[in-house]
């Protein structure tokens, strides 16, 4: 989805409005966490608030940071008995990882949506604002969706609204309408789904023939308590910060005045700044109304006079530090991330301690993604059996997944441990290998893999 269109929809009026009266629905979103998202997005997006200077973009640089140290190591792979299938599944989800993260952090919530292709299927993101929840169950899974999907061909707008609904029996049950309209903010009239080539070959309801367990798409949801209004729904990672986020540029638009009314003023009279006539009858100053100010007096009562106050520096920045350490505390980041870290760090035991607080915040949505891949190569699976891409399902354990030394172990005196257990017979080398290359080793056939791949043949020694 393009940037203006996240934009649009992340301001109200948001495609609820529209998708509740042609579907005669209703979101089940309350009206604090409508307002709580849209303000995510205008944070994220840089959208003034009045008084405000959002330059600063903290919720981007919030963003940004977290999602690079959580797949700063990340490595993913299928074992070598995996179908070609399940490889181009696991290529796709790669391929939109960091969006996907990125999305999931700043709407709190994010579905991967797969989508038939030549090879295979190829995943959408669909963030958090341009989807419609219309049924969720006590742990937050959605039960029952809407989606618009938006095309402009012809001269007219035309939108296709889809409600996917899990029935009781565990079937999805899918209803498309296709609007066309002359203006964005409408959705116009109701035409038939052929109306479009694209849409030709969908029909208007359908229910799937075999449970898919779900809507058919994977939902990653924040591992956060909702701070909004304590429901179900996932927040945005700075969900907390929200009024510290827009006290910093408030008080950075507070600098900004001061330095611009700092600048140095020379008090005239004000028939020095008399408006005259250029030769070609333009109007031009005598003096620059920039370094100079008029009053309005009588000229010889005047005197000419520098103005130039004294700026408050110092006491903006120890403001805007204190609200940038206390971002920081919310949000589990370590200590200097956003905020000066000389400043902020004076002993090494509060580095190391702010250091593990950020390495924890990281695991917590590397678990999230880690459980995103297999439900997609899970439901690729079902999918693909579907479609005639693959015959067999997904088997658990062909997906290994390593993220690295982190920030909380070394991994090398681990690494230097393992060895001598291997040596002293304590432990299998197959295992060893395993831990070291994050390969699966639930089977024995798994295990005979690695031995195959990386143990040499060893050969008696001949009497």
């Amino acid at each position: 989805m393009e940037e203006q269109q996240i934009r649009a929809a992340a301001r109200p009026p948001g495609p609820a409005e529209g998708f509740e009266q042609a579907m005669g629905v209703r979101d089940m979103t309350s009206t604090a966490m409508a307002r709580a998202i849209r303000k995510w997005y205008r944070l994220y997006f840089g959208d003034p608030y009045p008084g405000t200077d959002p330059s600063q973009r903290l919720a981007c640089a919030i963003v940004a940071k977290l999602e690079r140290v959580i797949f700063g190591e990340y490595r993913a792979q299928l074992s070598q008995s995996a179908q070609p299938f399940y490889t181009h599944t696991l290529a796709g989800l790669e391929s939109i990882r960091r969006q996907a993260m990125q999305q999931l952090l700043v709407g709190g919530e994010v579905l991967l949506k797969p989508v038939p292709g030549v090879e295979g299927l190829d995943w959408v993101v669909l963030p958090r604002c341009n989807y419609i929840p219309l049924g969720r169950d006590c742990q937050g899974k959605i039960l029952d969706l809407g989606t618009v999907e938006q095309r402009e061909e012809g001269g007219y707008i035309y939108r296709l609204l889809e409600r996917r609904t899990l029935t009781g029996q565990g079937m999805m049950k899918v209803e498309n309408r296709l609007f066309r309209s002359r203006e964005r903010g409408s959705y116009g009239v109701q035409v038939a789904l052929d109306t479009l080539d694209c849409y030709r070959g969908l029909e208007p309801q359908y229910t799937c023939p075999a449970p898919l367990k779900g809507l058919g798409m994977v939902q990653l949801k924040s591992p956060l308590l909702n701070c909004v209004d304590f429901s179900c729904e996932g927040v945005s990672v700075y969900a907390p910060a929200v009024d510290l986020i827009r006290a910093v540029d408030r008080n950075e638009a507070q600098m900004n005045n001061e330095f611009e009314n700092g600048a140095s003023r020379i008090l005239v009279s004000a028939d020095l700044l008399t408006v005259r006539r250029d030769s070609a009858g333009r109007a031009v100053k005598r003096l620059q109304d920039t370094v100079f100010t008029a009053l309005d007096e009588a000229p010889e009562e005047v005197p000419i006079t520098v103005f130039s106050p004294q700026l408050r520096h110092e006491s903006y920045l120890a403001r805007k530090r204190d609200a940038l350490r206390s971002i920081e505390s919310l949000i589990g980041l370590a200590r200097g991330t956003l905020s000066d870290v000389e400043q902020t760090q004076r002993t090494a035991t509060e580095i190391a301690d702010s250091r593990a607080e950020y390495a924890l915040t990281a695991q917590d949505y590397q678990e999230v993604w880690q459980k995103a891949l297999e439900e997609g190569l899970k439901l690729a699976g079902w999918l693909g059996k579907a479609y005639g891409y693959t015959s067999q399902e997904y088997r658990e354990g062909e997906l290994a997944v390593d993220w690295g030394n982190g920030l909380l172990y070394d991994q090398e005196k681990d690494w230097q441990q393992l060895i001598q257990m291997a040596g002293s017979g304590v432990l299998k080398p197959e295992l060893l290998l395993a831990w070291k290359y994050g390969l699966p080793h639930q089977t024995p056939q798994q295990l005979a893999e690695i031995r195959q791949r990386f143990m040499p043949e060893q050969k008696e020694e001949k009497k």
